[in-house]
């Protein structure tokens, strides 16, 4: 086993068994806030289906320089790392990073492509600006910085795209809002 190789290597401490570890990561799981994203290149049929309950949804398109651009008026710390998928049989989450465990999944989640923003209760300067009991954190994002494009799903009604639309003139983004196009017919 691999904790036990690392133990008698001395990169371990004989007290960081698996279980302890996944102990510690239960614990801490109560202290970290995590927003997810997408990163592909087209739109994904597959996500569209995943995470919509029903055919009314939209999906924002940003970039990595746009979210970290639209974080620049929160004093909250917020860490962001692409995910790792790892075959939990015969890998290993890295030693000595407490976001390891956050930015590392099962690769049968691999399609998911993740890009994780990640904020952690237990530092001393995020503890005295965010209270994570509720299940959350508030954060300052400027959406004129974060948001490309709004892409509305596949199967939404009109209504979701005219809320839409009212909804970015009431928070004053400015941006396309796109049709998606993956109900169109084909090119041939």
């Amino acid at each position: 086993m691999r904790f036990e190789q690392m133990i008698k290597d001395g990169v371990l401490n004989e007290r960081y068994t698996p279980e302890f570890m996944n102990d510690l990561n239960q614990k801490t799981k109560k202290e970290m806030a995590i927003n997810c994203w997408h990163i592909n290149d087209h739109e994904s049929a597959a996500m569209w289906k995943l995470y919509l309950k029903s055919n009314e949804g939209v999906a924002i398109q940003s970039t990595f320089n746009r979210l970290i651009k639209s974080f620049s008026r929160t004093s909250i710390s917020v860490n962001i790392g692409v995910v790792n998928y790892i075959d939990y049989e015969t890998d290993f989450i890295p030693y000595g990073n407490a976001f390891a465990p956050y930015i590392h999944k099962r690769k049968n989640f691999e399609h998911e492509k993740e890009l994780r923003c990640i904020i952690s209760g237990i530092g001393y300067q995020n503890k005295k600006l965010i209270n994570l009991d509720k299940g959350g954190a508030h954060v300052d994002v400027q959406l004129s910085h974060l948001i490309e494009n709004i892409f509305v799903s596949p199967d939404s009604p009109q209504w979701v795209i005219d809320l839409t639309r009212d909804i970015t003139k009431k928070y004053d983004v400015n941006c396309p809002i796109i049709n998606s196009k993956l109900k169109d017919s084909p090119l041939f």
